[in-house]
């Protein structure tokens, strides 16, 4: 009997990166869109809301009118929005991407 050639994770991943870089596009945005989406939503988001935290704890309350407080509120919602917005399409693109790569494959 002959033996079978065995197959390493290097072997995978080549063919597998081989079947994935045909999809240049979808690759591409992923690999910008989630990092891009991740930095909004978990950096400036809270220090929108610190910003606000540290004027109340430390007494500042002239400074939170709500002439400047409206408009950061405001900020993080139309943040909050975008950022499920841009998962919801980066999730897709991602399964669309995958199911290209296996169908290739």
């Amino acid at each position: 009997m002959k033996a079978s050639a065995s197959v390493t994770a290097t072997d995978t991943i080549r063919l597998y990166w081989q079947s994935a870089i045909k999809f240049k596009k979808a690759m591409a945005f992923i690999y910008i869109a989630m990092p891009v989406t991740q930095v909004i939503e978990e950096f400036i988001t809270p220090i929108l809301i610190a910003g606000i935290l540290n004027k109340l704890a430390e007494g500042r309350l002239s400074e939170l009118t709500t002439d400047k407080v409206l408009p950061i509120i405001a900020i993080i919602i139309a943040i909050e929005i975008t950022t499920h917005v841009l998962w919801n399409i980066i999730v897709r693109v991602f399964w669309r991407w995958e199911e290209d790569i296996m169908r290739d494959l």
